[in-house]
């Protein structure tokens, strides 16, 4: 994203990457053209003169033509499938101990089925809170946040998933990491869901 720097005629820019593309080695390639840049693999930053913008533009669409699109593109990553009763206390105290996550120690994402969606609430700023209940013990609750969720492209609206989870042939299946809220001196577990969509039962 580009935007005019106080200098005339310099322009600055925030940069992320997508999948698993090295986004300062693509920048790197072309650092004749920026007055100065930095970052790494995930993210960057630079300044240039904004006439030099086109030949930016020419020179990304030739090297990203080259990699392949598994690469560039944003994928789902999981790390393993839950079940609503392994989410527990302990559970998300043993995987606080491995962080900070971070670059080289990513955050696990967990593939959670065999639960039911209770409740939802959509909060101001298109997030959406969740309740998710066990399929197989209706006392088990995990509560969820989703940030931004309502205007994600591609998402399932809420509505649509409370309504169509109960289909025979539809599983409801959430992406999600696993964290501890404190607040006012309580803790609870709090899912930080990605996405929660349907699929057909295995």
């Amino acid at each position: 994203v580009f935007a005019d720097a106080s200098d005339e005629g310099v322009i600055k820019a925030s940069i992320r990457s997508a999948g698993t593309l090295n986004i300062f080695e693509c920048l790197n390639s072309c650092k004749n053209l920026f007055i100065k840049f930095g970052g790494h693999k995930a993210a960057a930053g630079l300044s240039m003169k904004k006439e030099n913008l086109p030949a930016l533009e020419e020179h990304l669409n030739n090297y990203l033509k080259d990699v392949p699109e598994v690469i560039r593109v944003n994928s789902r990553r999981v790390d393993i499938d839950l079940s609503p009763e392994e989410v527990t206390p302990v559970f998300a105290k043993t995987l606080e101990r491995l962080g900070p996550f971070s670059i080289g120690n990513e955050v696990p994402i967990f593939r959670l089925k065999e639960c039911q969606l209770k409740s939802f609430k959509i909060l101001k700023g298109s997030h959406v809170k969740w309740t998710f209940s066990s399929k197989k013990n209706s006392n088990i609750l995990l509560q969820g946040i989703s940030f931004g969720y309502i205007d994600k492209p591609g998402t399932l609206t809420p509505d649509f998933l409370f309504e169509q989870q109960n289909i025979k042939e539809n599983e409801l299946v959430v992406y999600c990491s696993v964290g501890i809220n404190r607040w006012k001196g309580r803790e609870y577990i709090q899912l930080n869901v990605s996405e929660v969509t349907l699929s057909p039962f295995d």
